[in-house]
């Protein structure tokens, strides 16, 4: 009798897994019969019905992270985010300056596809008026300028805020001044760091432009240089001797035009930019510095740049009053330079 209690139990648990009785008629049989294998005959259909549960709960997770897209796009940008903070952590300089190129050529394009404000243009607008399908040329020497300054002018501000952010720190910590530590760096920055770049920006792409189109028309340049070195050196030679003429004559001769037109046109447009630059950037300087830490404030920068780099671009080849005389007086010195040889 007692040999056909436990061989009952076991055939109850068989009929449970066959699906012919219920599982608590198994339990209360082994119960009763005091075997001592309970634990693991109970668990072994109790995990089977577990994972015959869970299985579809499984494949439902599985395919419903499938679909969403927005997801996918999210992992996109943050790899994106990631790949762009790993290269700039390895090299800063590099990835700014790239960065900065890119933005300052290819919004200088767009400038010139948009706004046509070169002496060229001007004159050629009737025409374009009459026949609309025209294409505008671009000058990608010009674009190339810009996207020097770009690079000259992002190492400038990586080393300048740094050396800034050091000093400020030291007298102003951010844990306890964080607000005086903000509007103290926006007002050294903005009153001067901001006039060097706008100069810089100015002399330095005026003055390749003056390469490039010397290269282009290397006579006529030449012929103005000449003028004004022979113009220099007639002044000089007033209070000096015969022997400092001839130093102060050598000495201009080294000097090219394309520099002295680059600081005039510098200094010219410097100040009615800066009052421009003012009233647009110390406020995104102040968000910059108070909630991005230093090595996101170039990038900061560099987007800001897409609307303001064009604005340089297009002061930068509006013609003033005070270039078109320039150009008057270079051109009536050359008419009259055979009389002057003539009676000397």
């Amino acid at each position: 009798m007692n040999c056909v209690r436990p061989m009952n139990a076991a055939r109850n648990i068989y009929m449970h897994r066959e699906g012919r009785q219920p599982i608590h008629t198994a339990i209360i049989s082994l119960w009763r019969n005091g075997t001592r294998n309970n634990n693991a005959t109970i668990t072994r259909p109790q995990l089977k019905r577990q994972s015959t549960l869970t299985r579809p709960s499984m494949n439902a997770n599985h395919t419903n992270k499938a679909p969403h897209g927005p997801n996918n796009n999210e992992n996109a940008l943050m790899r994106v985010w990631r790949s762009y903070n790993k290269a700039l952590t390895a090299r800063p300089l590099l990835v700014k300056g790239t960065v900065a190129c890119v933005i300052f050529f290819s919004s200088d394009v767009v400038t010139q596809r948009y706004f046509t404000f070169t002496a060229d243009s001007s004159i050629s607008s009737k025409k374009k008026k009459t026949a609309s399908n025209t294409a505008i040329d671009i000058d990608y020497k010009r674009a190339a300028s810009g996207a020097a300054f770009g690079w000259v002018g992002t190492v400038w501000l990586h080393y300048w805020w740094n050396f800034l952010e050091t000093v400020i720190q030291a007298r102003l910590p951010v844990g306890r001044h964080r607000l005086a530590n903000t509007l103290t760096k926006v007002v050294i920055d903005q009153s001067l760091a901001a006039p060097l770049y706008i100069y810089t920006y100015f002399f330095l792409t005026n003055f390749l432009q003056g390469i490039s189109s010397s290269s282009s028309n290397g006579d006529m340049k030449n012929e103005l240089a000449h003028e004004n070195d022979h113009i220099l050196a007639m002044d000089l030679s007033t209070h000096n001797t015969d022997e400092e003429e001839n130093e102060n004559a050598t000495s201009t001769h080294n000097i090219p035009l394309s520099v002295y037109e680059a600081h005039r046109i510098a200094y010219e447009k410097l100040w009615p930019t800066m009052f421009v630059h003012w009233s647009v950037w110390p406020p995104v300087h102040v968000l910059n510095f108070y909630f991005n830490p230093i090595q996101h404030r170039i990038l900061v920068q560099n987007i800001s740049l897409v609307g303001w780099s064009g604005y340089l671009s297009h002061r930068n080849n509006t013609p003033t009053p005070s270039t078109e005389s320039t150009t008057v007086t270079l051109s009536a010195t050359l008419e009259k330079r055979p009389t002057a040889k003539a009676t000397s």
